[in-house]
């Protein structure tokens, strides 16, 4: 659990896993369902464009290249498909909640926009992600 961030859903569990997704996979079997929540890297604006925010389910999620860019040391991507093989017949549900970003930038004045994270955008994905729980 993530100190100092109220738990406004008393049923579910929030952790902040930094890049580390790999870390907390084995923790998945114990729930009905895991709410990944992300940036995704989309130049072409397959799903959206910058700031969008979409819900991707697991079959589409595992159904990209494996080889799609992430800022991780693991990619959620590889993380879910790695849990499937060590773990074949849970019932885990996996949801990603993503933003769409253009590009990967570490947040600075000079690439503010590559995110377009605002207000509607935050909105939007929790309401997502409360809907899921």
């Amino acid at each position: 659990m993530r100190s100092g961030v109220p738990n406004a859903l008393p049923h579910a569990e929030l952790v902040d896993a930094h890049t580390d997704l790999l870390g907390l996979i084995d923790r998945f079997p114990a729930y009905e369902r895991v709410v990944l929540v992300d940036a995704i890297l989309d130049p072409a604006e397959k799903l959206g464009g910058p700031g969008s925010v979409v819900l991707v389910d697991e079959e589409s999620m595992v159904a990209w290249p494996e080889a799609s860019p992430s800022a991780h040391q693991f990619s959620p991507l590889l993380a879910v498909r790695l849990f499937r093989s060590l773990n074949p017949f849970a019932t885990t549900r996996i949801f990603l909640v993503g933003l769409c970003v253009d590009r990967l930038a570490l947040p600075s004045a000079a690439n503010a926009g590559c995110c377009a994270l605002n207000e509607e955008a935050v909105t939007t994905g929790a309401v997502m992600v409360r809907e899921l729980l």
